[in-house]
């Protein structure tokens, strides 16, 4: 009887612990990731790039929760994102561009916590040890997109349209900046990779709203015979976008999700690869030895995309691989 008892209370003494346990685990706290956007940055990303979903997936791949906070006009970016940040928990802060200068401050309030800025400025200032930056590497892609280009209209490729072959390539600009600079300067560069006789005529509009300058430089260039524009007006690129389309012309463009309904006059764009920058954020996350990295940079490659104009991906493969770069149908 006395070991009947016995083993009775040790039998319930096991389903206590066991539910102890259960409550013990369950009381602890899964790490989050707090995620910060600005609501235009915010709709770009889900509209073209279905972010949301996607951002909800990898955390749950990894087994962290996910809070999104969308700021809206006119809030108060740094308050909005103090106010969330969890001090009694394992938090990793993700933000957008637009946050770089409030980061930098809440980076030295909240010296344990981890900031991940997504499509950060390629600054060479000294970044606080807590947070790390995550740049979008256009160059190779404008490389890229310069040496198809002339490959295009060299007519190494059967291409469906014959007015653009041996025709030279315009690139239009509202102001010039330094990070403009260099972005022609790749695509000349892999425009030079070939052996082409046609030029790059390069004009500049002087400011991002004089929309009757840039009709009159893309048709001047059109009566130059330029049929294929490379894009890097700002604003003014969806009116020189219509301008194009009523002369018949192709163009080349940066961030094509700003422009999506005129896809059938697109030749490819160059994108940012947020996708990409995800998994890098949580490889970097996963490493085992993740404050080697803090206080650094990642770079992200970006990608081309081919628009509706341009049917021939598949001969496009060897210099593709050459470059290493991932080519992206759509």
């Amino acid at each position: 009887m006395r070991c009947g008892k016995s083993l009775i209370k040790t039998y319930l003494g096991n389903i206590c612990l066991f539910f102890i346990v259960i409550i013990i685990c369950s009381c602890q706290t899964q790490p989050e990731i707090l995620f910060f956007a600005e609501r235009y940055w915010w709709d770009i990303l889900n509209s073209y790039h279905n972010f949301e979903k996607e951002l909800n997936h990898v955390c749950g791949l990894n087994n962290y929760s996910l809070k999104i906070i969308i700021g809206e006009q006119y809030q108060n970016y740094f308050d909005i994102l103090k106010n969330n940040i969890n001090t009694n928990s394992d938090q990793i802060i993700i933000v957008g561009p637009m946050m770089t200068a409030d980061v930098n401050k809440l980076a030295e309030l909240y010296s344990d916590k981890i900031f991940i800025i997504l499509g950060a400025a390629d600054f060479h200032s000294y970044l606080p040890s807590n947070i790390i930056n995550i740049v979008f590497e256009r160059e190779q892609a404008l490389t890229i997109a310069g040496k198809l280009t002339a490959a295009i209209i060299n007519n190494e490729y059967e291409y469906k349209r014959d007015d653009i072959i041996n025709k030279d390539v315009g690139i239009v600009i509202s102001i010039y900046t330094e990070k403009g600079r260099e972005d022609i300067e790749a695509f000349k560069r892999g425009y030079a990779l070939k052996d082409t006789k046609e030029h790059l005529v390069i004009e500049e509009i002087g400011n991002t709203n004089d929309k009757a300058k840039a009709a009159r430089i893309i048709d001047s260039m059109n009566n130059q015979g330029v049929k294929i524009f490379y894009l890097k007006a700002h604003s003014l690129n969806p009116y020189c976008i219509e301008r194009i389309i009523t002369l018949g012309s192709l163009f080349i463009i940066e961030d094509w999700q700003y422009f999506g309904e005129y896809r059938e006059n697109l030749l490819f764009s160059i994108e940012e690869n947020p996708s990409l920058a995800l998994a890098k954020v949580f490889e970097y996350i996963r490493s085992s030895n993740p404050g080697s990295k803090l206080g650094s940079r990642i770079y992200v490659p970006a990608q081309v995309l081919w628009g509706k104009a341009q049917p021939i991906l598949v001969e496009f493969e060897d210099v593709i691989e050459f470059h290493n770069f991932p080519v992206q149908a759509r």
